[in-house]
């Protein structure tokens, strides 16, 4: 090896030329594989440091609904729900005889305020990603209701949206829009609206042959809802895409008295009273595969929910006249009473909502004379006072 500086001979291994000091290729080498050992570094440093915020946004993201609350919930009130491992209900405060929202972990610990309502109520509570929406209704100086939305952490109250005609029949949030139902103040009739989070591009989505629309579930890409034809009489049960393509009937009852839809997976799911008796039934939601689920010997349900493959509903005892809940699975087997109601005047299903292993409901205190939230276990155990 030869200096390509002087030209003088170099030995093999010499990091310098003797004669005139130059740096020799191995040097160089030398530093460039420590500049690349370096750059390979930062690299791999850089490519760990993103995997794991990727990781922690994933686990986030994982944890924040898409769809503020279960379609049975938002048949009864809307009054709790739940995100990640916090449940967010609404609670009647004494002292002000105004409802507050609330939110506590699931084990019942961390109990937080998080907002006054002004108003003489609030229903249907949705949390979608960092917000909550609910619904505060006003009976003075007539009757009104305004959606409201607020960050979880109690902030950032804002009005999305008022209606000057009259209170909201359900409401539901799925991403980015909010559905609900109310009655139109030219048509009368029953109309299903939506809008943006942000309070904009309010749009009529689909508009009913009678005066109201009962129970509206929303359900992936598809709004399920029932109402009365003006006809014949009978509920009729539909459905249609949320961009309000391809309206299907979907069933027409067999009655006149059908409620409680609670649409899971792709079944749908209600109750129906045939000569003041009551069963719960079950279909695929193409309205297929129509079953009885369960009997009620009784004169009529309450109210029924449907969490995973559970369902919950209440009935009257037709001798005690007490209010039983009972639970079951979505195949009819298993069922089960939970509890038994003490008060045979109110009854659970004065909004009933279950919330991972909680069951909360609205009801009536003989001492307070007021209506206020109790919880207790899906199993029936630890009754209280939300």
């Amino acid at each position: 090896m030869y200096c390509k500086k002087c030209g003088d001979k170099i030995e093999v291994g010499s990091l310098y030329c003797k004669k005139c000091g130059n740096k020799t290729d191995e040097q160089i080498n030398d530093k460039v594989e420590v500049v690349k050992r370096k750059l390979n570094l930062k690299v791999v440093l850089g490519i760990i440091i993103a995997i794991a915020i990727g990781a922690t946004v994933f686990l986030s993201n994982k944890q924040k609904n898409i769809q503020g609350n279960t379609p049975g919930n938002i048949n009864y009130g809307g009054i709790a729900t739940i995100q990640g491992d916090w449940i967010y209900y609404k609670q009647y405060i004494p002292t002000t005889k105004k409802a507050g929202i609330y939110k506590m972990k699931i084990d019942g610990s961390q109990k937080t305020q998080l907002a006054t309502d002004d108003s003489d109520g609030s229903y249907y509570l949705n949390i979608v990603g960092d917000w909550i929406y609910w619904d505060e209704e006003s009976n003075k100086p007539t009757k009104t209701s305004s959606i409201y939305k607020m960050k979880i952490d109690g902030t950032q109250k804002t009005q999305v949206a008022k209606n000057d005609f009259a209170g909201l029949e359900s409401m539901s949030v799925v991403g980015d829009w909010i559905y609900w139902n109310e009655q139109n103040s030219d048509t009368r009739k029953g109309t299903i609206y939506k809008i943006k989070t942000d309070g904009t591009q309010k749009t009529q989505v689909a508009i009913s042959d009678s005066n109201s629309i009962g129970d509206m579930n929303i359900v992936g890409d598809w709004i399920y809802w029932n109402e009365r034809n003006s006809d014949t009489k009978k509920i009729v049960l539909y459905k249609m895409k949320i961009d309000e393509s391809k309206k299907t009937q979907v069933e027409i009852s067999d009655s006149n008295s059908i409620g409680d839809m609670n649409i899971v997976g792709d079944w749908i799911y209600w109750d129906e009273g045939i000569s003041s008796k009551y069963s719960i039934y079950k279909m695929k939601t193409d309205g297929t595969q129509k079953t009885q689920v369960a009997k009620n010997d009784s004169a009529r349900i309450g109210s029924m929910n449907i969490v995973g493959d559970w369902i919950y509903w209440d009935e009257q005892n037709s001798d005690t006249k007490k209010f039983i809940l009972y639970k079951a699975r979505t195949d009819g087997s298993q069922i089960t009473p939970v509890a038994t109601h003490l008060n045979n005047i109110y009854f659970f299903g004065y909004h009933f909502n279950v919330v991972g292993n909680w069951i909360y409901w609205n009801d009536y205190n003989s001492d307070t004379k007021q209506y206020e939230i109790y919880k207790m276990k899906t199993d029936g155990s630890q009754q209280s006072e939300a």
